[in-house]
């Protein structure tokens, strides 16, 4: 996932309006998104003791926090794919939807 990222051009930092998810990060050791998005994951995915113990730890925020964040990573993965240079609406914002950004490899 973080070469994903990096290549996209995306940050591997959990984004600052992703509170929840940056706790999560923090508690669970967790350098950045990536690794705490696959950490929730493992945690819904295989469900071992551990797992199912720090799944109940996580709050159910944390886990919408990092569904949306996938979910950003993919969009912008899907527009690099295809070679779009121009502006979108970033989920993770929260703005009106005219509020737009550059995709982050146009800059």
């Amino acid at each position: 996932m973080r070469l994903l990222f990096r290549w996209v051009g995306l940050p591997v930092a959990v984004p600052a309006g992703l509170a929840d998810l940056a706790r999560v990060a923090k508690a669970d050791n967790c350098p950045d998104g990536p690794a705490v998005m696959a950490r929730i994951r493992n945690t819904i995915t295989h469900p071992t003791r551990k797992n199912r113990e720090q799944y109940d730890r996580h709050p159910d925020a944390a886990r919408v926090e990092a569904w949306e964040l996938g979910l950003w990573a993919l969009e912008l993965c899907i527009l690099r794919l295809c070679d779009y240079t121009g502006t979108y609406s970033n989920r993770l914002a929260h703005r009106y939807a005219w509020e737009q950004d550059l995709v982050p490899w146009a800059k």
